[in-house]
């Protein structure tokens, strides 16, 4: 490869990427269904491949805005009617899929640990952590859902319980060394 060929390249590698592909009016009208069907803007996103500023523009489409066509065929053929003819049932499956993926995906929050007097004069080093679905519970053999847990930092993992969110994992853990939980995050003692 000759010089002029590699600074070609490296100079192709600093472009910014190509935006990705704008929908078209059918897929657009099935964007705007999913979102008047209170489907969250991330998914729809997620699920269409356009950026999260795409879907947000869509959701305020209006009759005089950007997506004005969407909208004014959906004020036209109403809601029903609209969905009949622009959703089907495969973009229903890929909103599922990427519900099912947000909702079993290790979120971005990293475990956690905070400090509590146990036994008098003790210390505990509580940790909180995301434990995936699948796990099997080895008292019913059965998998168990995603959810935060906890459990003392010195153990191999958190087991305790499986929290839809980190909050309650921490309120449990509080909860279970005598702590009574009025708000969030003020344990008294």
């Amino acid at each position: 490869m000759s010089k002029a060929t590699e600074a070609l390249g490296t100079l192709l590698e600093g472009l910014p990427q190509p935006r990705p592909p704008s929908l078209s009016f059918p897929q657009r009208c099935a964007a705007y269904y999913a979102l008047r069907r209170r489907f969250p803007q991330t998914i729809v996103a997620q699920a269409f491949a356009v950026t999260q500023g795409t879907i947000s523009a869509l959701a305020r489409a209006s009759p005089t805005g950007k997506y004005h066509k969407v909208a004014e065929e959906y004020r036209d053929l109403g809601h029903d009617a609209f969905g009949d003819k622009y959703f089907t049932d495969d973009h229903l499956v890929l909103i599922q899929k990427y519900r099912l993926k947000l909702l079993t995906d290790r979120p971005r929050e990293q475990p956690s640990t905070f400090k509590l007097e146990g036994e008098p004069g003790e210390t505990v080093v509580i940790r909180l952590a995301w434990r995936p679905a699948g796990d099997i519970n080895p008292e019913t053999d059965e998998p168990e859902p995603a959810g935060w847990s906890w459990g003392r930092a010195d153990a191999a993992s958190p087991r305790e319980g499986r929290y839809p969110t980190k909050t309650q994992a921490h309120n449990a853990a509080l909860r279970a060394f005598g702590y009574e939980v009025r708000k969030v995050g003020r344990p008294r003692k």
